[in-house]
Protein backbone atom coordinates (compact mmCIF):
# COMPACT_ATOMS: atom_id res chain seq x y z
CA UNK A 1 0.00 0.00 0.00
CA UNK A 2 1.24 3.00 -0.98
CA UNK A 3 1.48 6.07 1.67
CA UNK A 4 -0.55 9.39 1.07
CA UNK A 5 1.62 11.93 -0.04
CA UNK A 6 1.69 15.99 1.08
CA UNK A 7 0.31 17.59 -2.46
CA UNK A 8 2.58 20.56 -1.52
CA UNK A 9 5.68 18.19 -1.42
CA UNK A 10 8.02 20.24 -3.57
CA UNK A 11 10.61 17.42 -5.46
CA UNK A 12 14.24 18.11 -5.16
CA UNK A 13 15.52 16.40 -8.09
CA UNK A 14 14.53 14.68 -11.19
CA UNK A 15 12.75 15.39 -13.88
CA UNK A 16 10.43 17.91 -12.32
CA UNK A 17 12.35 19.39 -9.76
CA UNK A 18 11.03 22.55 -8.05
CA UNK A 19 7.21 20.83 -9.03
CA UNK A 20 5.02 20.20 -6.71
CA UNK A 21 3.45 16.78 -6.16
CA UNK A 22 0.24 17.89 -6.87
CA UNK A 23 1.13 19.87 -9.65
CA UNK A 24 3.28 16.74 -10.87
CA UNK A 25 0.13 14.42 -10.84
CA UNK A 26 -2.51 16.81 -12.51
CA UNK A 27 0.97 16.41 -15.35
CA UNK A 28 2.06 12.72 -15.11
CA UNK A 29 0.62 10.82 -12.81
CA UNK A 30 1.89 7.84 -13.85
CA UNK A 31 5.77 9.50 -12.78
CA UNK A 32 4.67 9.14 -9.23
CA UNK A 33 4.33 5.36 -9.36
CA UNK A 34 7.64 5.33 -11.41
CA UNK A 35 9.19 6.94 -8.20
CA UNK A 36 7.55 4.68 -5.87
CA UNK A 37 8.86 1.71 -7.69
CA UNK A 38 12.42 3.10 -8.38
CA UNK A 39 13.65 5.90 -6.37
CA UNK A 40 11.81 6.09 -3.20
CA UNK A 41 14.36 8.31 -1.43
CA UNK A 42 13.23 10.64 -4.16
CA UNK A 43 9.73 11.34 -1.90
CA UNK A 44 11.70 10.82 1.61
CA UNK A 45 9.33 13.44 3.89
CA UNK A 46 6.57 14.09 0.99
CA UNK A 47 4.50 11.15 3.53
CA UNK A 48 1.55 12.48 5.26
CA UNK A 49 1.80 11.51 8.71
CA UNK A 50 -1.15 11.08 10.98
CA UNK A 51 -2.20 13.19 13.92
CA UNK A 52 -1.19 11.77 17.16
CA UNK A 53 -4.77 10.04 18.47
CA UNK A 54 -6.36 12.68 21.27
CA UNK A 55 -5.84 11.42 24.78
CA UNK A 56 -8.74 9.69 26.22
CA UNK A 57 -10.93 12.13 28.30
CA UNK A 58 -10.61 11.74 31.92
CA UNK A 59 -13.34 10.77 34.13
CA UNK A 60 -15.03 13.48 37.00
CA UNK A 61 -13.32 12.92 39.92
CA UNK A 62 -15.09 10.94 42.16
CA UNK A 63 -16.93 12.48 45.23
CA UNK A 64 -14.97 12.39 48.44
CA UNK A 65 -18.79 11.58 50.27
CA UNK A 66 -18.37 7.93 49.11
CA UNK A 67 -18.91 6.06 52.11
CA UNK A 68 -17.92 1.87 51.34
CA UNK A 69 -20.36 -0.24 52.52
CA UNK A 70 -18.95 -2.15 55.21
CA UNK A 71 -20.94 -5.79 54.04
CA UNK A 72 -22.47 -7.41 50.96
CA UNK A 73 -25.64 -6.61 52.05
CA UNK A 74 -25.10 -2.68 52.25
CA UNK A 75 -23.53 -3.12 49.01
CA UNK A 76 -26.78 -4.48 47.02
Amino acid sequence: MKKKLNPNFKFRSGKYTDWTVQEVFASDPGYLNWVYDNKPQMLKGAEVTPAPAAAPALLPAASTKYIRPSNYDEAF
